[in-house]
């Protein structure tokens, strides 16, 4: 049942993930649908025009009414069965010929899909030596001058602002390209709900200094709750989305992250009072580098960290849906497969 079940995991999240598979598989229906149009047509008429000549023909015979009653209903049926199955094969023939087709069609865009993720991945890496290097060197220079301007001094302290932005941006973009060639890895698995704690836990002394409140319920999971994915990216997707309801949350605010397991997912929502996304915005704010006009006057950032959060949840094969009211808050629900075999929990049906 386990083998099955990572079959069946890997092939939907290919399905889910492979936007140039859905399309070629919709081509490929509708090829099908307008064919069945076209031979429906073409054999009604067809079959009608035999079946016309097959009567005047059996009329010109002068024979009973009963023989010709007879011999009506056996060539009607004939025609039928022989047109049938000469529409399954021309149906056959449109579905292996249309697969084929919108794939040779779509060969091009996915050849240059790769080559754009390659060098979205190229392109972040080979940043972040020169952005190391520039930030190192300044921060040398910073410590090494002791006769240096206020002013000239500020100027640098920016300059390493600015780096460590470049830095996060280069970051988010090999995170995004990598996670794009991910599939769902059924040997690793690991505890969501150990990950989501120590995320917590890193992100307290943030929201204490925007004086934000942040409760994790329930606080005591003596269980384990594991998933199939390495720590690093359900830390990823946890600190990405609590980190962005921090920022988006004024002082006073409150952010809730809810935690619940209900095989064969667990579930989980980060709920906050901060500033809300429009419902124009909404659409939009999983896109790489897409920020609201609201956000960009509250809190700096790239506009990758949601990106980077539905690309890796995609890659584990489970679900992200945001709900938000400006001026009101806004609610990040995630779900996310467990591992049958590994997640052991008083009270809870495995089927």
């Amino acid at each position: 049942m386990e083998h099955i079940y990572k079959q069946y995991a890997v092939l939907a999240i290919k399905w889910k993930r492979d936007v140039l598979l859905r399309a070629r598989v919709k081509l490929t229906l509708i090829y099908v649908g307008v064919s069945i149009l076209i031979l429906g047509v073409f054999s009604y008429l067809l079959y009608g025009a035999l079946l016309s000549g097959l009567s005047e023909s059996i009329n010109e015979d002068v024979l009973d009414l009963t023989t010709q009653s007879y011999l009506f209903e056996r060539a009607s049926a004939a025609f039928q069965s022989r047109i049938l199955k000469a529409d399954a094969i021309a149906l056959l023939f449109v579905l292996i010929s249309g697969h084929i087709l919108t794939g040779i069609t779509l060969r091009p865009i996915r050849i240059a899909q790769d080559r754009e993720r390659r060098f979205l991945a190229d392109a972040a890496h080979e940043l972040r030596t020169p952005l190391a290097v520039m930030k190192s060197g300044t921060e040398v220079i910073l410590r090494s001058e002791t006769n240096m301007s206020l002013r000239v001094k500020k100027a640098f302290i920016e300059n390493i602002n600015e780096i460590d932005s470049l830095t996060r941006i280069a970051n988010g973009l090999l995170s995004l390209a990598h996670e794009k060639e991910k599939l769902l890895d059924k040997t690793i698995v690991s505890d969501a709900s150990k990950v989501l704690r120590d995320v917590v836990e890193k992100l307290l002394p943030l929201a204490e200094v925007k004086h934000v409140s942040l409760t994790l319920v329930p606080l005591d999971m003596k269980h384990g709750v594991y998933v199939h994915a390495d720590t690093i990216s359900l830390a990823r997707i946890f600190e990405n989305t609590i980190e962005n309801a921090i920022k988006y949350t004024n002082a006073g605010g409150s952010i809730m992250v809810t935690f619940k397991h209900q095989y064969p997912s667990l579930h989980v929502s980060v709920e906050d009072t901060g500033i809300g996304i429009s419902e124009s915005d909404l659409t939009h704010v999983t896109e790489p580098f897409f920020r609201a006009d609201l956000s960009r006057t509250i809190s700096e950032g790239s506009g990758l960290g949601l990106s980077i959060v539905l690309e890796t949840i995609d890659s584990l094969g489970g679900s992200f849906h945001i709900e938000s009211t400006l001026g009101v808050g806004t609610t990040v629900r995630i779900s996310l497969p467990v591992s049958r075999a590994h997640t052991s929990l008083p009270g809870v049906n495995h089927g």
